[in-house]
């Protein structure tokens, strides 16, 4: 078979691949003419890529790129070095967020260089030709392809894999990187070995990675999913901070993963993140069941997986403390638990959930620089730096940050003794020129507060109550902006009154057996979600024993709960359902608001 013939080509646009050179992509729902710079290739064995290298076999195909195994050639055509892992992106993705992200994992590997993270070789970006990545081939293939070998791992034997993989998030962590996409499929083995051995694994795949403080922290836009959603911490569903914790979480995700084999939660193909978010955190924290292990073991590994895998990041471990515990549970010891103490009291799925949308509302606003908490006392200014917002994407040269610098809070300043004696004479006044400067930041900072409410007034002309609503969200208490509101300039006589606040709307009461199909059909869609979270329920106001309660709600046609009042049980754990379940939001059908009973039993 020639060369030609053994290749296959594909479009750029619609990645359909074909083999013949045609002038048209056979797609019928393309039919893009063949480009100047010709059909994209995949590239067949015997293909010599880039002069350098040898493809051997195609290893991957993914959104991006394609992955081969190759060797590099020396000048006489023999091959020579190691086995190379070739990651090239395909014809459509050679441009803008694609190759970002490929030179950042570029950079990230080659700056790391652990024995438990894939080993960085070259990249190459250059024009006319698409961008590639070099590493080291793993010949064990991922930890999928491990467990389909040998079936699911011993909790010994997860504890061992996931010991290594805290060995290399604990490198990329005192540098400030957060993977954020850990999955069996990212995990490699060095080589092919038997269930009764121990796998050599290394981490790869830090193409979508955070560096925290740098300037591509907000590359991924406001409320976009980053990551793989069975193995996703409970904050990256809802838009939330993504730190070091998301890791932690995706690690006892992952090991869960690999004594079960199955996820921790089902997550459908286009869930939304909300959904999503809620359906996650009802399966939390997960029980591992395995009747051919130690029962002492697994016991051990579900304590271990429940402070791992909590909803609030700030009560998870470390992963040198995850380290630690998963040491002890492979050497059959029992695992020392972080002290409850020592994190803080964890929100609810809403609390955080409602953190995640006040972040998002403080940048849609171009609030991302104000604070809700007060000033500190004494009428000092205190200026306060936030993170960009907008990120200059940068390129495969930005340098990783260094260490971030210390910052010195007010109450924590050591006050400077004063020397006794007479009182220093008044300073002087200020010269012209740093007056200048003043004067100049004073009316740039002018400028700046008059385009945002510039904005904001534009934002109020549209959707007055939606101005409010973002104001009081983020913490600051909205005046009325129209003009003639009460006590304004324009309150008086001949101007005309304020509008009245509008009252709510009345709900139209709801039933099961509703002689109206649709009544019926949403008061079972609103009850089976209130009943779908009774275990958490349960978990957050420490019910124990068999109970019933009546709960009375009031829902809104956007599916927030007006109002909860919960009947029976003790007087104390009513009160907290009562605000659990307001906290609580619905799929709804009927457009206007709606009240009715439900009915909630613990066996």
């Amino acid at each position: 078979m020639s060369e030609a013939a053994a290749r296959k080509l594909y479009c750029s646009r619609c990645l359909n691949t074909f083999e013949a050179d045609l002038e048209q992509c056979p797609n019928l729902s393309c039919r893009r003419k063949r480009p100047a710079r010709g059909w994209g290739v995949i590239f067949a064995e015997g293909d010599i890529f880039d002069r350098n290298y040898r493809i051997h076999k195609m290893l991957a195909v993914g959104g991006a790129g394609v992955t081969y195994l190759a060797r590099e050639i020396d000048a006489n055509g023999d091959e020579a070095g190691p086995r190379l892992a070739v990651k090239v992106l395909l014809a459509a993705r050679d441009a803008g967020p694609y190759v970002r992200r490929l030179a950042t994992e570029a950079q990230i590997i080659q700056e790391l260089d652990h024995a438990n993270i894939v080993q960085y070789l070259g990249f190459v970006h250059r024009a006319g030709h698409s961008p590639y990545l070099l590493t080291r081939f793993e010949s064990g293939g991922s930890l999928l392809d491990h467990m389909r070998r040998v079936g699911t791992l011993s909790v010994r034997a997860a504890a061992v894999v996931g010991r290594q993989i805290c060995w290399a998030l604990e490198k990329a962590h005192e540098r400030g990187i957060v993977h954020r996409d850990l999955k069996p499929e990212n995990v490699l083995l060095t080589r092919v070995v038997p269930a009764t051995e121990d796998p050599v694994v290394r981490v790869a795949d830090f193409g979508i990675a955070k560096v925290q403080g740098s300037l591509n922290t907000n590359l991924t836009r406001v409320g976009a999913f980053v990551g793989t959603p069975h193995y996703a911490a409970p904050e990256q569903f809802v838009g939330g901070t993504v730190t070091e914790a998301a890791d932690v979480y995706s690690v006892g995700a992952l090991i869960y993963f690999c004594m079960m084999a199955r996820h921790v939660a089902r997550f459908a193909d286009r869930l939304d993140p909300e959904e999503g978010f809620q359906l996650l955190c009802d399966q939390l924290p997960p029980v591992v069941e395995r009747s051919n292990d130690d029962a002492t073991a697994v016991e051990r590994m579900n304590r271990v997986l429940a402070v791992v895998m909590r909803v609030d990041p700030r009560q998870r471990c470390s992963v040198v403390e995850l380290d630690r515990m998963l040491e002890a549970v492979a050497a059959g010891r029992e695992p020392e638990l972080p002290l409850p103490e020592a994190c803080a009291a964890a929100p609810s799925p809403a609390a955080v959930r409602a953190e995640a949308e006040v972040s998002a509302q403080r940048s849609a606003l171009g609030l991302t620089s104000l604070q809700s908490t007060p000033a500190p006392s004494g009428g000092a200014l205190v200026a306060v730096v936030s993170e960009p917002t907008m990120a200059d994407d940068g390129g495969a040269d930005r340098e990783l940050p260094a260490a971030a610098t210390g910052v010195v809070r007010p109450e924590d300043a050591t006050p400077v003794a004063q020397p006794k004696g007479p009182p220093p004479a008044a300073a002087p006044a200020p010269k012209k020129g740093r007056l200048g400067c003043v004067m100049l930041v004073l009316v740039g900072g002018l400028a700046l507060f008059a385009l945002a409410l510039g904005g904001l007034g534009a934002l109020w002309l549209q959707a007055p109550e939606r101005v409010t609503g973002l104001l009081r969200s983020v913490g600051l208490d909205a005046a009325d902006p129209a003009p003639g509101g009460a006590g304004g300039p324009g309150a008086g006589e001949g101007q005309p009154a304020p509008k009245a606040t509008p009252k709510a709307a009345s709900p139209t009461a709801i039933t099961a057996d509703s002689a109206n199909p649709k009544h019926a059909k949403e008061h079972s869609l609103i009850a089976s979600g209130v009943l779908r979270r009774k275990d958490w329920l349960a978990e957050r106001c420490s019910l124990v024993g068999p109970a019933e309660v009546t709960a009375h709600l009031v829902v809104e046609a956007n599916g927030g709960t007006r109002s909860a009042s919960v009947t029976g049980g003790a007087a104390e754990q009513a009160t907290c359902l009562s605000t659990e379940i307001k906290r609580l939001t619905h799929k709804r059908k009927l457009p206007e608001p709606v009240s009715l009973d439900v009915v909630i039993q613990w066996p």
